[in-house]
């Protein structure tokens, strides 16, 4: 008796080749285990442009409040320098923290919200304690090596080079429009020079905020179309997970043929005791 071996006339697709698009069940398993399309670029490209940004619009609040903190902080010390005890110091501590808080809280507040919405807006919300879960096949070095030079791996360099372009591109272009005053900005008084620094420093990140904006949202849409590849099923894995919710076609094709057989057999029962048939 001859055998064939029927899994090589097998269309291709049907076995180990993932052609099918993830069904929802394993997109919200997927998402139960924290595995979304997910961009972490998008948030730190928007904290650092509203960052600048915010500098920028309260600069004048925040150079009065530094300038009160500081003024406050010397004429304390000058003052009780000779009569300095732990009340007085409790009291330079507290004014000092409540000015800290005046400076950076508006600020952390409006970073905090942001990282919030940016990241529901890309996965929704659904939080999950999966992804802090230790995970041992992550120290395997065989697959740690795979990890170190696979496709994933190369597109982060290429973006991590691409930041880095970007980066000494946009200093150099604002050094050389303001390189006169840079160079001679030891004829400045104090505060002229650290208003220049402040402008251009300020500049900088809100040029570079913009350009790192896009090449989050170029990483974006790669991390959403490696998620949709990863999450592709092959026919068969399709077929057991119709199974596994749907139940077994041929069970239930069974059961239907018993229940017919049974509600017909009731029929024939009932004929003799009929008054019209």
């Amino acid at each position: 008796m001859l055998k064939y071996e029927l899994q090589f006339f097998a269309k291709e697709g049907e076995g180990g080749e993932k052609t099918e698009d993830a069904t929802p069940k394993k997109l919200d398993d997927a998402r139960k285990e924290g595995q979304v399309a997910k961009s972490q670029d998008i948030a730190v490209a928007v904290i650092l442009l509203l960052f600048f940004v915010m500098v920028r619009v309260f600069g004048s609040f925040l150079y009065r409040t530094f300038l009160e903190t500081f003024r406050f902080l010397y004429e304390s010390i000058s003052q009780y320098s000779g009569d300095f005890n732990a009340l007085r110091s409790m009291n330079i501590m507290v004014y000092c923290g409540r000015q800290l808080f005046f400076l950076a809280g508006p600020i952390m507040a409006v970073i905090l919200v942001t990282v919030v919405i940016v990241n529901v807006a890309q996965v929704k919300w659904r939080p999950t304690m999966k992804p802090l879960q230790p995970k041992f096949s992550k120290i395997n070095p065989v697959s740690g090596m795979k990890r170190m030079f696979s496709k994933d791996k190369i597109f982060d360099l290429c973006k991590a080079i691409a930041k880095l372009a970007v980066l000494f591109y946009v200093i150099y272009n604002e050094l050389a429009d303001e390189w006169g005053m840079v160079v001679n900005i030891y004829s400045l008084d104090l505060m002229s020079a650290l208003q220049l620094l402040v402008n251009t420093v300020i500049n900088v990140g809100i040029k570079i905020s913009f350009v790192f904006l896009i090449l989050a949202g170029v990483d974006y849409f790669y991390q959403r179309r490696k998620f949709k590849n990863d999450m592709k099923m092959t026919k068969q894995e399709v077929k057991e997970e119709y199974k596994n919710t749907e139940g077994n076609p041929q069970i239930k094709s069974r059961i239907r043929s018993k229940m017919q057989e049974v509600s017909r057999a009731r029929m024939m029962q009932s004929v003799p005791e009929a008054d019209v048939v």
